[in-house]
């Protein structure tokens, strides 16, 4: 089903599989009536690896040759869906690098207004913000107001 080509051995522990090289190729591979399913479980693993670009191009890929809808609606739900448990409860690293969930964020900050600023070194705009998001923090430091800051990085 998966080709030497798409494995790679980075370590007797360590196997790597390319899931994008997975898709494209299991035309190729898979003639019998599973296709959509193994199609299906590969876009799956792409997105429950963090490769969410990718994601969004394999999903594109995955409605347009897949006919089964159950396996459509399935990723509209569980990932495109505000209210799907994935997304509410998806997951970020706080700042002493321990996973945190958006439940957790909330929990944790009892009755407060939690306003998250994500930025990024290289964004202009971002860095332009900073005094201002830094007067607006010691402005309410006293009040039921948690201002988080979150860095992109990739």
């Amino acid at each position: 089903m998966i080709s030497k080509d798409q494995i790679s051995i980075r370590s007797k522990s360590e196997i790597s599989i390319d899931y994008k090289k997975a898709f494209d190729s299991s035309d190729h591979y898979i003639k019998t009536g599973v296709k959509e399913y193994v199609k299906f479980l590969i876009c799956k693993e792409i997105r429950e690896k963090g490769y969410y670009k990718d994601f969004q191009e394999y999903f594109q890929k995955f409605t347009q040759q897949v006919n089964d809808t159950s396996l459509i609606n399935y990723f509209k739900k569980v990932f495109f869906d505000i209210n799907s448990p994935s997304i509410k409860n998806g997951s970020m690293l706080d700042h002493n690098m321990q996973i945190i969930t958006w439940t957790d964020l909330v929990e944790n900050n009892g009755d407060s207004l939690i306003y998250i600023d994500f930025w990024a070194s290289w964004c202009f705009p971002c860095r332009e913000a900073m005094p201002d998001l830094e007067k607006l923090s010691n402005k309410f430091k006293n009040k039921p107001i948690k201002i988080l800051r979150k860095k992109y990085t990739y």
